[in-house]
């Protein structure tokens, strides 16, 4: 995704040279580059529509009839390609996170911003870097290119939304200040899945069945029959549970040993392997039918019901319980063991480190310490409470 990012933005925004001509320091590199992905929605809130953070930024990469003829004029918003930043799915290098970050905190500390939010101040900033590089290309064009950008405007072709027939509030530019923050969207969620709006976008597809494929093409219409693949990332992947935690198989059940592993059991810890293994093609994948893409993640904002009914629906759900059994009982690797040896800040602790969360007190909590009362909430699977499941 960085890569193709990263072709477009050279062919659009070209080449500069850094360094001094002449000294064998000057070279060539990208004006402009993407290292930060943040989340994509259809809807800009709860910025003004005139600000950049909503006029200003770029159109989505998804083709302009995705949803048919009413795709980007939906009013409730339904059919628009997801264009506009979604604060809560970002991953990058932590570097370049972190300006980001601190960037943002400056701005909410600014006079009268401490109420603003997240979803607010990283729309802005994402806003602002998008009026900054198109304002500065149209300002360098000669007069071929600006003609260019008006005939493709008239023809609905531009990429440029500085060139749309719409009101955008001019943002004041701050000398010295910086705006450009490599950061980018996934127009076509192939990473992060933001719900608002988007519901039904989304089908639990197993791509072994030709009829419930061509169910699913014949339910909408927009995708003018053509046929959805596997992507081919999960094609050439390994089965599913290969990437499972191994566990740990001993039956000891001294105390000591309890105290760091769940005892080994052949009726909870056991996973489909061999010729009944499942694939990627026969267990059920959340895919956006429109963009053709299976998302890592599903951000559930909006409408929160969806956290009970598609839970459930998720591939690994049914072997839920068995992974983190495993996962808990597996052992440490050494870089963890190392760090926790030197002190200080660690993830990790004599009780192994796995399967809970750390408080703001630097205390670790285990899973059955957080979720007791939970299990049939999480697993579904009738076993009872964790780590008592078998007495």
């Amino acid at each position: 995704m960085i890569y193709e990012a990263n072709e477009h933005l050279r062919r659009r925004y070209g080449m500069v040279t850094e360094g001094k001509p002449g000294d064998g320091t000057a070279d060539r590199v990208q004006k402009y580059t993407q290292k930060v992905i943040f989340g994509a929605d259809k809807i800009c809130w709860p910025n003004p529509a005139q600000d950049p953070a909503c006029a200003a930024v770029p159109y989505s990469t998804l083709p302009k009839d995705v949803y048919g003829p009413e795709t980007d004029k939906d009013k409730e918003g339904f059919h628009n390609r997801p264009r506009y930043l979604n604060s809560g799915n970002v991953i990058g290098p932590a570097a370049d996170v972190r300006t980001i970050y601190q960037y943002a905190v400056g701005k909410v500390e600014e006079k009268g911003r401490e109420s603003i939010g997240d979803q607010f101040i990283f729309a802005e900033i994402f806003g602002e870097q998008e009026f900054q590089r198109e304002t500065i290309r149209r300002d360098s064009q000669w007069t071929g290119g600006r003609f260019y950008d008006w005939v493709s405007n008239a023809l609905g072709t531009s990429e440029s939304p500085l060139s749309a027939n719409i009101t955008i509030n001019n943002m004041t530019t701050i000398p010295g200040q910086r705006y450009e923050y490599s950061m980018g969207l996934d127009y076509e969620s192939r990473l992060f899945q933001t719900m608002t709006h988007s519901a039904a976008d989304v089908e639990f597809i197993t791509y072994n069945s030709s009829a419930y494929l061509s169910s699913i093409q014949a339910a909408h219409p927009s995708l003018h029959g053509l046929p959805l693949f596997l992507p081919s990332d999960l094609q050439t992947a390994n089965a599913p549970f290969s990437y499972a935690s191994p566990g740990n198989h001993t039956l000891d059940s001294s105390s000591s040993h309890k105290a760091l592993l769940l005892p080994y059991s052949a009726a909870l810890d056991t996973l489909p392997t061999g010729p009944h293994e499942p694939t990627w093609r026969t267990l059920p994948l959340a895919t956006n039918i429109y963009a053709a893409s299976v998302p890592s993640l599903l951000h559930i904002n909006g409408n929160k019901s969806l956290l009970s009914t598609w839970w459930p629906k998720l591939w690994h759900h049914p072997y839920s319980r068995a992974l983190l059994r495993q996962y808990i009982r597996s052992s440490q690797t050494p870089m963890p063991a190392a760090a926790a040896a030197k002190g200080g800040q660690t993830w990790w602790d004599n009780r192994g480190g796995r399967g809970g969360v750390w408080t703001d007190n630097g205390e670790w909590m285990a899973w059955g310490e957080v979720c007791k009362g939970t299990e049939e909430a999480v697993f579904g699977d009738g076993k009872g409470f964790w780590g008592k499941e078998e007495g």
